[in-house]
């Protein structure tokens, strides 16, 4: 019996290779890896942006589509929405998010594409559209967890509707639904984009810290975010040591958001100081740092420092982008270097990027400044060929180009032509044609554009008020120019006849 128990045993044993060992020279791949998704999400983006610009609608789209049923994952189609919304293409993501909500089991959307389609349709500018796939959302089997709420809350703070951002966050807390860190985040975010004082955002940091939530360096660069845009240095530099006190070290955004600040307040010792404190810090500054040291120089009229600073960045490998491109063209007009202004121009057109109207504005300035009038209209004919619309900005620059070499007639088309698409004239315009029309003495033109100033609700400047007490126009009661006791003996020199 034995016996027999032992040889069962050997038949049992498994032999041990000895043989040489043959490696496999390519390793199987998964059917789903990570280069298959991305092939993949790439070419249904190509495809869908084709179709769009053949303008065949939204049933093109569905059948596209549908085409891919059974090699797409509901992963897929999230991140193709994601990256329609970075293309700015909001409808688009929206009829691919429709197509989804048809589809059955595994294609049907979860929370995270709700999310993910509320923030697409927020970053531009759909806020309603995007309301309709919140409020679906809470009426459906779907669970509304935090992360929809802050997608929703993120989409009103973004447009500057901090109301609404507030009540949905009551909402949510009375629904029991516990706020995190990028709840209160974007709701800074969202104080910021209002314009509202900063007690607001004061108390909404406090209420996190009182919620037991650190604030993290995220936290931190986003107040000091708010406090930049208005302007509170002060706060921002108490801010800065109460960060380094914590274990939220500041980062690169940080020194970022610091010198960005100092460069639209025009504080030149501070912001080299930011500076001086990023490169002891280990840091290495990106294209937002040389954006922010470029434009502090552009401010305090250091524009061979600004020029500097832009070959510096080029020589670290740091590439442009189109910020970059519109404040050196910016710069290089001040300084009247038009030609080099020029060249930025047309190299921003070679690298790829699209002038946007602040690009435009710059370039057209730097011609208006040495009254070249005929490169001014070239550049702005171009401009409405690319299908750029020019904003109140651009039409004050033109109508300051025609109005000092005394082109009344061309200004007064233009003012009425800005009028006509919807732009509302501001003070800059309504001195500009006033000032046009004292320097053309068309005194009655003058006249008219001052009422229709005064009933906008703006007061002229103080050479506005001078060259029309010069004209000698006369007001009844109601509509006088109401002179300070400086401004009624004003002398009139050489220099303020020229600044007219």
């Amino acid at each position: 019996m034995k016996d027999t128990v032992v040889v069962e045993t050997q038949r049992k044993t498994k032999r041990i290779w000895r043989g040489p060992i043959r490696l496999r020279r390519v390793p199987p791949q998964p059917p789903w890896s990570e280069e298959d998704c991305r092939q993949r999400v790439e070419t249904i983006i190509n495809e869908l942006l084709g179709a769009q610009r053949e303008d065949s609608g939204s049933l093109a789209v569905t059948n596209l589509l549908d085409t891919w049923v059974g090699k797409i994952t509901r992963v897929d189609l999230c991140n193709i929405i994601k990256e329609l919304g970075c293309h700015h293409e909001g409808a688009l993501a929206f009829e691919v998010f429709s197509w989804m909500q048809r589809q059955k089991r595994r294609l049907k959307p979860n929370g995270h594409t709700y999310s993910s389609i509320i923030g697409v349709l927020g970053r531009v500018g759909m806020v309603s559209r995007a309301r309709e796939v919140f409020d679906s959302m809470l009426s459906s089997d779907i669970p509304v967890l935090v992360y929809s709420y802050n997608a929703m809350i993120g989409a009103y703070g973004r447009n500057g509707n901090f109301k609404k951002a507030w009540r949905l966050y009551e909402d949510m807390v009375t629904r029991g639904i516990h706020a995190d860190e990028i709840t209160f985040n974007t709701l800074l975010n969202a104080v910021g984009r209002a314009g509202l004082p900063i007690e607001k955002a004061e108390k909404l940091f406090l209420s996190m810290k009182h919620k037991g939530l650190l604030p993290s360096a995220q936290s931190y660069n986003t107040f000091l975010s708010v406090l930049s845009k208005a302007g509170h240095a002060e706060r921002a530099s108490t801010l800065i040591q109460e960060m380094c006190s914590t274990d939220a070290t500041p980062n690169l955004v940080t020194y970022n958001t610091l010198l960005a600040m100092h460069a639209q307040t025009g504080k030149y010792k501070e912001g080299l100081e930011v500076y001086a404190s990023l490169r002891a810090a280990g840091l290495e500054p990106n294209v937002v740092t040389f954006a922010g040291l470029i434009q502090l120089y552009s401010r305090t009229y250091k524009h061979q420092e600004a020029i500097d600073t832009f070959l510096e960045m080029k020589q670290s490998g740091c590439c442009p982008d189109s910020t970059i491109y519109s404040l050196m063209i910016s710069v290089y007009g001040k300084a009247g270097l038009v030609e080099e202004a020029a060249h930025m121009f047309r190299q921003m057109q070679a690298d790829g990027f699209k002038p946007n109207v602040v690009a435009w504005s710059s370039v057209i300035q730097a011609y208006g400044r040495l009254s070249m009038l005929q490169e001014v209209g070239k550049y702005y004919n171009e401009m409405l060929a690319t299908g750029c619309q020019p904003d109140i900005t651009l039409y004050n620059i033109l109508l300051g180009a025609y109005g000092r070499e005394g082109y009344s007639v061309q200004a007064a088309i233009l003012f009425r032509k800005m009028i006509a698409q919807g732009v509302t004239p501001d003070a800059v315009s309504y001195n500009t044609m006033i000032q046009t029309y004292c320097k053309a003495n068309q005194l009655a033109d003058a006249e008219s554009v001052y009422d229709q100033m005064t009933r906008a609700g703006f007061s002229p400047e103080k050479i506005t008020r001078a060259a029309l007490q010069q004209a000698g126009l006369k007001y009844t009661t109601e509509n006088r120019i109401h002179l300070s006791r400086k401004e009624r003996g004003v002398r009139w020199t050489p220099k303020l006849l020229r600044k007219l």
